[in-house]
């Protein structure tokens, strides 16, 4: 049969102080993982690198449980720098690490993530044994490593923020989202 066709590539820019850093993003045949290449020397932090380096898609989701700290841990050890991550957030305003909107999927649970309270996600076990873990203990855990995070709804934005400028990643985190009014 012929080969599969090649991934998509995204194209994004970032303008900060009338400076413009561009970046490819696509996906390689490595699975969960995505290279990505800087065309301009940046002006941020996060992207403040030279040549390829590989981003772990919800943590390298393929080879380990997704989004989970042991997927974290497991992307670094191999050699990622970047892990992209999704966060979530619980009926009380704490942002968790999930992609998601529900649980049905990761833990069978039928219930939308942000009905529930930080108490009860804190006890759900999600691939077996492992926890759902809060998006302020994985930037405490991981800080050498940068992190792009999806905000999957307008309500976790102010609460990722604020734990973002808690932890003082802003120089560590890209955020990221699909919906261009929520950035």
């Amino acid at each position: 049969p012929p080969p599969p066709p090649p991934p998509p590539l995204f194209f994004f820019k970032h303008n900060q102080a009338n400076a413009i850093s561009s970046c490819i993003v696509g996906t390689d045949m490595c699975k969960s993982f995505t290279i990505i290449c800087i065309l301009y020397r940046p002006m941020k932090t996060y992207l403040n690198y030279k040549g390829l380096t590989v981003l772990a898609h919800r943590g390298g989701a393929d080879e380990s449980p997704e989004n989970t700290l042991e997927s974290f841990e497991y992307s670094i050890a191999l050699g990622c720098d970047f892990i992209e991550t999704d966060v979530q957030v619980s009926l009380d305003g704490i942002p968790y690490i999930f992609h998601d909107d529900d649980l049905k999927r990761i833990a069978n649970i039928p219930k939308k993530f942000d009905s529930l309270k930080s108490e009860e996600i804190d006890e759900i076990k999600i691939f077996g044994n492992h926890e759902i873990p809060r998006l302020e203990d994985v930037l405490n855990k991981f800080p050498y490593t940068s992190f792009q995070i999806d905000f999957k709804t307008d309500e976790v934005v102010i609460p990722a923020l604020d734990v973002i400028k808690k932890t003082n990643s802003f120089d560590r985190v890209c955020i990221a989202s699909f919906n261009s009014k929520r950035l």
